[in-house]
């Protein structure tokens, strides 16, 4: 039973004053821009593999439409939950990735290690924040950093409903930069 609300909870009911800290500091409630760390709070993400427990910071707004990248060219960037390896891995192969340079190339707060995310953390943002992207029409697809198994095509998720999809890479789409904020 809640007593009381506080300005922390956030959208779905939670107290952030249960979440890790940062720096010593209670997390801003999902949604909320984080101070100094370049974006908006998208949630906490638990440790997987190699990759330690940390919150997504979502630029708070899109880069604008650009394309993915190269046609003819065929990517290693396959991890459906780490956008950031998948960015190292486009911009060390051949062909060109424009996407993933914007995203790496986006700077917030004095932050500069942003990347395009992954099919997981994009979804966590539709799940967690999706009041701060544009629109949730069709058309308002967003470029992961995830590319689909055949060699023209990049998975794409629209904000109207969660929808992963693979679409030619050389076409304009939505691209949000994301960094990640360690516990």
């Amino acid at each position: 039973m809640k007593t009381e609300e506080s300005k922390t909870d956030t959208p779905n009911g939670n107290n952030t004053e249960s979440l890790p800290l940062v720096a010593g500091k209670i997390p801003p409630a999902l949604g909320e821009v984080w101070p100094g760390e370049g974006g908006i709070n998208g949630g906490l993400v638990r440790a997987r593999g190699d990759v330690a427990e940390h919150y997504l910071i979502f630029a708070s707004k899109d880069s604008g439409k650009i394309p993915e990248g190269s046609l003819g060219v065929a990517s290693k960037a396959n991890s459906k939950t780490d956008g950031s390896l998948n960015t190292k891995t486009l911009l060390e192969e051949s062909g060109t990735h424009p996407a993933a340079i914007a995203c790496v190339e986006f700077q917030a707060d004095g932050h500069n290690d942003f990347y395009l995310p992954a099919p997981a953390e994009l979804y966590q943002g539709w799940v967690n924040i999706p009041q701060v992207f544009v629109s949730t029409t069709p058309e308002y697809m967003h470029w992961t950093s995830m590319q689909a198994p055949i060699e023209n095509a990049t998975y794409t998720m629209t904000f109207e409903n969660g929808d992963l999809y693979w679409y030619q890479r050389d076409y304009p789409l939505y691209v949000r930069p994301v960094r990640r904020l360690y516990t």
